[in-house]
């Protein structure tokens, strides 16, 4: 690994709730806290900072966000913990591409010590519910109707039944019943915290459908939280408490934007998924068959 390489030397996480028991902001600062500490630093050592604050229903169509409570920008974390980033900022998406922009400023030389973090809202009362009286734009056509997760959602997977005659609820109970247990394994995650049992392929089969064939057991489940990582130079990463993780690929190419529902095809999916899983693979040195732990986001189980 050279100078350049990044590498994993930090985490930490806030509580994890249902809703919002507490301000977005205080569990933000808490989880960029204990990372900073978990990797034996200061706040003082941190020279870049990378966040990607938008929520799922953040699509202005309600009051204006507030900075703190409803999302929480990097401004809020460089005054709460008097930092003094030379890198960095907020970016588009989610947290993925937080960590490719961290991982590219270290690369760079443009920051020694990243810190990157990912807060979740979660008010109380309908979840998506927007209370707005207009939307611009293309979402007008659909956004009003409701076609937003999860119908978006369950459009992939119609299609892909159609396509390629397979993809049935009972297979994918397979799937569901081993993210539940793995998700048990976590000491701090909220099916933990509620001492939640393992699911049943009875009860995944049974749970009401929400968007056909989406059930609610197949949906995300919308929590109040944050989470954050410190992210170092190679050259440095030796040097702290614990074995670094070295970043060995990133890869976040330009396509247009995914949550614009009418582009949110399978053919839309597959096509760019297809750029991003190659240039992945060129930045790591690797290909698939190397890969022994594959840990997918899997908010939904499609």
């Amino acid at each position: 690994m050279t100078t350049r390489h990044a590498a994993v030397v930090g985490v930490g996480h806030s509580e994890v709730t249902r809703y919002a028991e507490r301000p977005l902001g205080a569990m933000a600062l808490d989880a960029c806290r204990l990372a900073i500490a978990d990797a034996g630093l200061d706040p003082a050592d941190i020279d870049g900072i990378t966040s990607a604050s938008m929520q799922p229903f953040g699509a202005g169509t309600g009051p204006a966000e507030r900075d703190g409570i409803d999302t929480v920008s990097t401004d809020f974390v460089v005054r709460g913990l008097g930092l003094e980033p030379v890198f960095g900022g907020p970016v588009a998406g989610m947290l993925g591409q937080s960590l490719a922009d961290a991982v590219r400023g270290i690369r760079a030389g443009a920051t020694r010590y990243c810190l990157v973090f990912r807060a979740l809202h979660n008010p109380r009362g309908t979840y998506g519910l927007l209370d707005g009286d207009r939307i611009p734009g293309r979402p007008q056509y659909t956004v009003p109707y409701g076609q937003f997760v999860p119908g978006m959602f369950a459009q992939l997977w119609q299609r892909y039944q159609a396509r390629y005659k397979t993809g049935s609820r009972e297979q994918m109970a397979t799937f569901v019943l081993q993210a539940r247990e793995n998700g048990l394994r976590w000491e701090h995650g909220y099916w933990t915290a509620k001492n939640a049992g393992p699911l049943t392929e009875e009860e995944y089969l049974t749970s009401p459908i929400v968007s056909s064939p989406l059930s609610v057991l197949d949906c995300d489940l919308p929590v109040q939280g944050a989470a954050a990582f410190v992210l170092a130079e190679g050259s440095r990463a030796a040097d702290l408490p614990h074995p670094p993780a070295y970043v060995a690929g990133v890869s976040s190419p330009y396509h247009p934007s995914s949550w614009q529902v009418v582009d949110f095809t399978l053919d839309f999916q597959q096509r760019w998924g297809a750029v991003a899983a190659r240039e992945l693979w060129r930045d790591a040195g690797a290909c698939p068959g190397e890969v022994d732990v594959a840990n997918l986001y899997d908010g939904f189980s499609v």
